[in-house]
């Protein structure tokens, strides 16, 4: 079975304690039932330990005070449970992150979050290279999944590649590509709800290659802010988020859709104009995301739900760039990388948040 894995997987090291945003403060860590049973087994002072810091609610096990950092964090930047009693006796969540394994049956897939400053600086520095590579490693961890239809995942396969190619394509404008692909994903979801037979991939990617400009309005975008995305306890969790979201509220607040829809673009064009790598950047982005999670629909058949929350989320996170840039005057790849992981951690980690966001969009694709 072939194991591939994004091209730059090899080259990620965790800074530690020089991490700018720590995986170690603003969520909370669910642990794995071996790590549970585990805790609870240990003897003496360490068992106590362990148990005393655990708590169970609504079926999930995870560190008190976990939300706001963990409770093992210490203010050097490194983590006295590893430091004391070694990786093993970490949450394999904490041993894993921020890599992402995906076992479909007859290869595996492994990629690094971007939630993950150093993976987001990783990514920013291999743009070019954003291709999976054979590994001679074996595969270790289990199957994703039941789907055993190796054809429609060979199909989906081409479909992602085509879907890639078509994103990279910079003579054409970004918002067609998407409204293109949509069109593409609604078609193919149609197909595989009648129990239909899917076509060619070539042949349904032409047939939507001269769809209209996809355009997510000014009030569309408040909503998917306002309702999830901010939050009071942002300032705890996330103060850098919740900084952009303050200056979001205090720029758009007062204006008329139009005024609103009128001002983002601005604030892109202006983004855009002063940082025009940044173009490369986003749709980079948007050709990693795919990577990653477009090839869960071998499962949920959520064709148009996998893409256009991949659209969303880059959506949001340039204009929270554009604001960025509008309040500092700065944007470097440090700046760029973290802004990245800041995002990621609220947008794409939060499923309730990420799924609220999509409720607000859906109308208008």
């Amino acid at each position: 079975m072939n194991l591939n894995e994004i091209s730059f997987f090899k080259e990620f090291s965790c800074t530690i304690k020089d991490c700018p945003n720590t995986c170690c403060k603003g969520w909370r860590v669910i642990f794995d039932e071996e790590t549970y049973q585990r805790y609870l087994a240990e003897p003496g002072k360490n068992g106590i330990r362990l148990r005393s810091s655990i708590k169970k609610m609504n079926e999930e096990v995870y560190f008190r005070t976990s939300l706001k950092r963990c409770t093992f964090y210490e203010k050097e930047g490194t983590c006295n449970l590893q430091r004391t009693l070694g990786t093993d006796y970490m949450p394999l969540v904490c041993r894993v992150y921020p890599r992402f394994y995906q076992h479909y049956g007859t290869f595996a897939e492994e990629t690094l979050f971007l939630s993950c400053p150093e993976t987001a600086r990783l990514f920013l520095e291999h743009l070019d290279e954003l291709v999976f590579v054979k590994s001679d490693r074996e595969v270790t961890y289990e199957r994703w999944g039941t789907n055993e239809d190796e054809p429609y995942l060979q199909w989906l396969c081409e479909l992602r590649e085509a879907m890639i190619t078509a994103v990279w394509d910079e003579n054409k404008n970004r918002a067609d590509i998407f409204a293109g692909l949509v069109a593409v994903m609604k078609e193919v979801q149609g197909l595989c709800i009648a129990g239909e037979e899917l076509p060619p991939v070539k042949e349904i990617m032409q047939k939507h290659n001269h769809e209209s400009k996809l355009h997510i309005s000014a009030q569309v975008t408040d909503q998917m802010i306002t309702n999830g995305f901010y939050h009071s306890r942002l300032k705890r969790i996330s103060p850098k988020l919740y900084r952009l979201c303050r200056y979001y509220f205090k720029t758009f607040d007062r204006l008329t859709a139009e005024q609103a829809d009128e001002l983002a673009d601005e604030l892109r064009s202006k983004l855009h104009e002063d940082n025009p790598q940044l173009e490369h950047v986003l749709r980079g982005y948007v050709v990693y995301y795919l990577q990653m999670v477009f090839l869960e629909v071998y499962e949920d058949y959520s064709f148009l739900k996998k893409l256009a929350t991949g659209i969303m989320h880059m959506h949001i996170l340039e204009l929270f760039l554009a604001l960025y840039y509008e309040k500092t005057k700065s944007l470097t790849l440090g700046e760029l990388a973290l802004l990245i992981s800041v995002y990621e951690r609220r947008g794409r980690h939060n499923e309730d948040v990420s799924d609220g966001m999509y409720e607000k969009l859906y109308p208008v694709l």
